[in-house]
């Protein structure tokens, strides 16, 4: 997967980063493919390094390719990044505050589409998870 993450193929890169989320490998060599693809060309990838970095803990280093994914023109960009955000532990909520004023301008971007109507919902539970509105929270710790 590590190769993977490099080839010239963004699907493959996608699916390499994806891959390295799930597994959760949590090694030198594997963090910094991951902080290499924060700065992918594609922006599906830098979503899938920025939830497996945060999927090891590593929120601030992933924040700021989710906040730009926030401000991407394609809503399912929007919606993935607020997806990630939405997914993680009451505990990260502090350092992920500096998300908050992007994900209510991504709300405010919505419109009536399907898609748009579909990633509402969970832009708006990152934002009352984050805020500590709610005490929802996806996954077991």
């Amino acid at each position: 997967m590590l190769e993977r993450a490099g080839d010239d193929d963004s699907a493959i890169r996608y699916w390499a980063v994806t891959g390295l989320a799930i597994g959760q490998f949590d090694d030198q060599q594997t963090k910094a493919t991951l902080e290499g693809g924060l700065g992918d060309s594609a922006v599906s990838v830098r979503i899938a390094a920025a939830d497996a970095l945060c999927r090891l803990g590593s929120h601030q280093a992933a924040l700021p390719a989710l906040i730009d994914a926030l401000e991407h023109p394609l809503v399912m960009a929007r919606g993935r990044a607020a997806n990630v955000l939405d997914s993680q532990p009451p505990a990260a909520a502090p350092s992920l505050r500096p998300a908050l004023e992007p994900l209510r301008h991504a709300i405010a971007r919505l419109g009536d589409g399907l898609l748009d109507v579909q990633y509402r919902f969970p832009m708006e539970r990152a934002v009352a998870a984050i805020e500590g509105s709610t005490d929802y929270y996806r996954w077991p710790d």
